[in-house]
């Protein structure tokens, strides 16, 4: 199992659509807010190359994801009684894996928000050589219809109204005891939780669900606009995905910008924490603050100064 979860080598780059500039922060800020306002949930990333994928995606090969992730979710169900009450425990296998991928283990759930803000948060929050940062966007009406329609096939969900065939495969799924594979079906679809948790909550979270672990997750989106004999609708994966590239040059303005929104670690990550990791912007941070925190010191305090 340690073996199957090595960091695998990234695949060549495989674009889902075009990435999209512009000339200046506020000019992508008001797409983006245009976005928001309609059904657009958004993903921040550091490298623009990077493709929307999962952590179990980037960490185990395809043969074995499906079986690593049935192995994480048998022993988190025997283990998590110990750590929190009856009511606490996750009644579903959705919520298993939203347990597993809060607490930071590899499950097949990807990361969105709601908010483009937390988007560029952590898109920006990590300095790299890149010359800029990525935010991924997606329709979440059209993925919604465009998966509903893929699992109306499905043995597993024929018991369910028609409408409510989708949500029935991603939340009605046998809890672990005893313990059953979602079936598979290539498409990617969005997800929220009935409860969130505080960072959860904070970050206004929402995931995208891979419903075939043999397959990238770019594979998935694409085929959540395929029809039954798996033609994809390019053009509808190019209406319903985008990708916005951030200039770098930004990070300092555009993070200093969302400190004075309330956008930090401090709240993102609520605790302790979260709150120590988000002072390292006074070690992030340009000189002038430096020069006028430092420059104000009184006499004690000299041995600070520079």
């Amino acid at each position: 199992m340690q073996a199957a979860l090595a960091y695998l080598e990234p695949p060549p780059p495989d674009p889902l659509v075009e990435p999209i500039t512009f000339s200046t922060y506020s000019l992508l800020k008001e797409h983006l807010w245009k976005l928001a306002e309609s059904d657009w949930i958004f993903r921040g990333q550091s490298h623009p190359r990077w493709p929307i994928s999962s952590l179990l995606e980037r960490r185990a090969d395809p043969v074995f994801r499906s079986g690593l992730e049935s192995q994480l979710v048998f022993e988190y169900d025997k283990a998590a009684h110990n750590y929190m009450t009856s009511e606490a425990l996750p009644k579903t296998r959705f919520d298993t894996l939203a347990a597993l991928q809060h607490h930071g283990a590899p499950t097949r759930l990807i990361d969105f928000t709601r908010s483009f803000y937390v988007a560029l948060f952590f898109a920006l929050e990590q300095e790299t050589e890149e010359s800029f940062a990525s935010v991924w966007a997606i329709n979440e009406r059209a993925f919604h219809d465009g998966a509903l329609l893929r699992v109306q096939s499905l043995d597993s969900v024929q018991s369910a109204p028609r409408r409510e065939r989708l949500a029935f495969w991603l939340y009605k799924q046998e809890p672990v005891k005893p313990y059953r594979v979602a079936e598979t079906i290539g498409l990617a679809a969005p997800a929220g939780l009935q409860r969130l948790s505080q960072r959860q909550a904070a970050q206004q979270a929402i995931f995208l669900v891979p419903g075939d672990l043999n397959r990238s997750a770019q594979d998935n989106i694409r085929l959540t606009f395929a029809d039954d004999n798996g033609t994809v609708d390019e053009q509808r994966v190019q209406s319903s995905v985008k990708q916005f590239l951030v200039d770098n040059n930004y990070r300092k303005a555009i993070l200093r910008e969302l400190r004075h929104m309330n956008i930090s670690r401090a709240t993102l990550y609520p605790g302790l924490d979260g709150y120590t990791q988000s002072l390292s912007h006074l070690v992030d941070d340009d000189s002038t603050y430096w020069r006028r925190v430092v420059g104000a010191l009184p006499p004690s305090l000299d041995l600070l100064k520079p």
